[in-house]
């Protein structure tokens, strides 16, 4: 995926909702 969509999602599971949660959602994409 491209950068953009990773800032998009890190700006999404930045929510507090998501927590550290983001984090490894995160790992998954650059994967």
């Amino acid at each position: 995926l491209g950068f953009r969509e990773v800032g998009k999602r890190a700006n999404y599971y930045r929510s507090p909702e998501h927590g550290p949660t983001g984090a490894l959602v995160m790992r998954r994409d650059l994967r």
